[in-house]
């Protein structure tokens, strides 16, 4: 009996559900680059009218969905990652292959 009530107490420890928040924090990372962004939850994108381009208006940073890539816009550089929450990788001019890219 001792053991069915411990595992209940066990069980409902584990199923017990707190709210997540939203929170951003920085820390070193290599060899990709830390860039601030932590994200525990996926952000709610919302498309750019006329663009292919997606925006996350809850951040406090210029973050976007473009062709499979998210990219974070901070102090004059792009960053891109395949996944919302990095890890992040500094995106030069150079990495473009094609004539028509322009950066802001």
């Amino acid at each position: 009996m001792k053991n069915i009530h411990y595992g209940l107490i066990a069980l409902l420890l584990l199923c017990s559900v707190s709210a997540a928040e939203a929170q951003i924090s920085i820390g070193i990372g290599l060899p990709n680059v830390s860039i601030g962004i932590n994200l525990p939850l996926y952000p709610e994108l919302v498309r750019v009218p006329g663009y292919p381009v997606y925006y996350a208006p809850r951040m406090d940073a210029n973050y976007f969905f473009y062709d499979g890539m998210y990219w974070v816009y901070l102090d004059d550089n792009w960053y891109a990652s395949s996944w919302y929450n990095g890890p992040w990788g500094l995106w030069t001019q150079s990495m473009c292959r094609c004539s028509s890219c322009v950066s802001p």
